[in-house]
């Protein structure tokens, strides 16, 4: 099951990395699409705007002919009628533009300098936009400061660790539950372990160690990754880690610190833990920075003629100031920012209600802010409204400025060939060759606009099919993004299973090494039956007519019995505890298969034993009876041995001693036919062992 799962998040991954490569093509694509889109729009909108002054042309064009045809009319009605041209009235009407194109000139002059009124009142009005945005943003940073100092103040009334975290209490707890995971139980955090010796230099300290106080120490990365596992499960955000491997010993740091007139760090602080002095060491090198009284000391202290092993300094400000050395240059950062110690001093906790008239404070303000931006933009939104008005009647005022400027041009031009014709018939020559070259001029225009119509349309056509491009590319990029979306969600759901099934396999790895040291002592226990059995063995061979031991040295059987009870149920306790773990088809095919011969073999030796306790039984009975029996035949045995000529002898048999005395001998000069000694006896039987 979990090679399925890895070989899903494989999947999975792979998916995502393609998703991840088309997703960054269909952008760039769609990227190159929106700048064709801009392209086209752009050549549409040039386009469009040669047709709008080919078809002014146009129109002027046909104001001009429809006036010069209607100038001929009159012309030739005036000869017919017998009467001159007025040049008098032609000079009226050319004053009459003159003085309207100079009152529309100044009238321009003064919408260019309304123009540009409205642009610097825009401008203002966007300024005191982006102001007002910028003071809702620092209002809300100011805001979600007071509420998270808020919800640290509350957690610390709980617990004086939530002064690095509101969730570092439960961190601990967690910790402490889980300490057989961790093969060293991670230390943290680092604040904690810390004393300041004088109140006074808290800020200094706090500056100085300020990254470090919330981290935790771990000894390796498996007891990092533990914890982090740990924290997911629980939905707590990732802390910050240092891996160090654990000492038993602080650095001995007497030869990299400043002279003893000198306060450091290091010497104004107390730390519990010597793996927390030691990674402070390796970290920040407290031991060679100093703490400074003033600014105006730090100053001349670090830029003249700074202290042997010194490479920076705090003063009691919250000041860094940097030494002058052969590897750096004298520097010297002012504190604006924190002006107490809120971390390593828990001594005093501010009033809830004060920083509950704080938070109010701040919401005013931003409400306010907010309310005060709305109407900026409202004012802003007016000016763009009036400046586009003004610039529209501005544009529609220099068009009748433009058309009256053509008139007056055509009217001067008419006038200085009628002054200088001097006649009727002059003028009328004039205006049809004028005509003429008008009316060429518009066929050329009419099919100048046709051409641009023309264009117009392609280019129109141009931009739909890129825009319908662009957004069949943004439909693929949402789906794609959507696709991309699920295969995160299902990599995070295979993660976190995997992470679940590694717990998993941890806790049954745990089990099963235990019942593999049950297993061993099984082993042991059988090899100590066997061993049992063994020398029970070798005594039934050897006490054929021994005396019956006594039974309290033999092994007891009941006991035994409960002992393989007791195995059963820790097998089948095992088993149960067994049920719901994953493990693998072959280590349970040996376990049971170890079970099954110590059960057999539990068997037979108790088999053994119940054989040998009939047979002691049956020799217990049958004891005395067998000793007389013995002890009449082995007096018999005597009696024949001493019914022998010249042999004498003795025979004692003590059955309290449980030993029998037997002395036996031949006179001097007499020997004994042992061969027919022992015919006589063939046959009768061997001696039995009286032990």
């Amino acid at each position: 099951m979990k090679a399925e799962c890895l070989q899903k998040l494989e999947q999975i991954q792979e998916n995502k990395i393609r998703l991840n490569e088309k997703l960054k093509n269909l952008q760039i694509e769609l990227k190159n699409l929106g700048k064709e889109k801009k392209n086209r729009r752009d050549e549409m909108l040039d386009i469009e705007q040669q047709l709008s002054v080919v078809e002014r042309n146009h129109r002027i064009l046909e104001a001009e002919i429809s006036s010069m045809e209607q100038q001929v009319k009159e012309i030739e009605a005036k000869k017919n009628q017998g009467t001159q041209y007025n040049i008098a009235e032609a000079e009226a009407e050319l004053f009459e533009l003159e003085n309207r194109c100079s009152a529309m000139k100044e009238k321009q002059l003064l919408a260019e300098k309304k123009r540009k009124c409205f642009e610097t009142e825009l401008a203002d009005a966007i300024k005191a936009e982006r102001s007002l945005e910028a003071e809702i943003s620092h209002c809300n940073t100011v805001l979600r400061e007071l509420r998270d100092e808020k919800e640290r103040i509350v957690a610390m009334q709980r617990s004086d660790l939530a002064r690095f975290g509101t969730s570092v209490p439960q961190i601990v707890n967690l910790i402490k539950q889980n300490a057989a995971k961790f093969s060293k139980k991670p230390i943290g955090p680092i604040g904690a372990y810390i004393r300041i010796k004088d109140d006074s230099w808290a800020l200094a300290v706090e500056r100085c160690l300020h990254h470090l106080l919330s981290i935790w120490l771990c000894d390796n990365v498996q007891d990092r990754n533990i914890l982090d596992s740990i924290l997911r499960k629980y939905n707590i955000h990732a802390v910050g880690y240092i891996i160090s491997k654990f000492s038993e010993s602080r650095y001995d740091i007497t030869l990299f610190e400043p002279p003893t007139e000198y306060l450091t760090v290091a010497r104004v602080i107390t730390i519990k833990d010597d793996n927390i002095f030691n990674v402070l060491v390796d970290q920040t090198q407290m031991e060679s920075i100093l703490l400074i009284g003033s600014d105006s000391l730090a100053r001349k202290l670090m830029a003249q003629n700074p202290p042997k092993n010194v490479y920076k300094g705090f003063t009691k400000n919250g000041d860094e100031v940097f030494a002058k050395t052969n590897n750096q240059v004298y520097r010297f950062y002012a504190n604006h920012r924190y002006q107490k110690s809120i971390i390593l001093t828990s001594s005093e906790i501010a009033n809830i209600r004060t920083l509950n008239d704080q938070i109010a404070k701040a919401e005013d303000e931003l409400r306010n802010n907010k309310t005060s931006l709305t109407k900026a933009q409202k004012n802003r939104q007016k000016i763009e409204a009036d400046m586009t008005n003004e610039m529209q009647q501005s544009n529609q005022e220099l068009q009748r400025l433009k058309i009256d400027d053509v008139r007056r041009r055509s009217l001067q031009k008419r006038l200085d060939a009628a002054r200088f014709e001097g006649g009727v018939d002059g003028q009328v020559m004039n205006l049809i060759s004028s005509l003429d070259q008008y009316r060429k001029e518009k066929e050329e225009l009419i099919q100048s606009e046709k051409i641009v119509q023309q264009q117009l349309t392609r280019s129109r056509q141009l931009l739909r099919d890129a825009e319908m491009m662009r957004a069949e590319k943004a439909r693929k990029i949402e789906e794609n993004e959507n696709e991309l979306k699920k295969t995160k969600i299902d990599l995070e759901e295979c993660s976190s299973e995997i992470n679940k099934m590694n717990d998993c396999e941890n806790e049954h790895r745990q089990k099963l090494s235990k019942l593999e040291n049950h297993i061993n002592g099984l082993k042991q226990e059988v090899k100590i039956l066997n061993e049992k059995l063994k020398e029970m063995k070798k005594e039934v061979n050897e006490s054929d007519t021994d005396i019956p031991p006594d039974f309290s040295s033999l092994p007891d059987t009941s006991e035994t019995e409960e002992q393989c009870k007791k195995l059963e149920r820790r097998i089948y306790a095992a088993q149960e505890s067994l049920e719901s773990t994953v493990i693998s088809e072959e280590a349970l095919s040996a376990l049971e298969n170890d079970y099954v011969l110590l059960q057999k073999k539990y068997v037979d030796a108790k088999r053994v034993v119940l054989e040998l306790k009939n047979r002691l039984r049956l020799r217990n009975e049958k004891f005395t009876e067998v000793r007389n029996i013995t002890a009449e035949r082995l007096s018999e045995l005597y009696s024949d041995l001493m019914s022998i000529r010249n042999f004498k002898g003795s025979l004692i048999i003590n059955h309290g001693e449980r030993a029998i005395y037997i002395m036996a001998e031949t006179q001097k000069n007499q020997e004994i036919d042992q061969v027919v000694l022992r015919e006589h006896h063939r046959g009768k039987g061997n001696l039995q062992d009286l032990k």
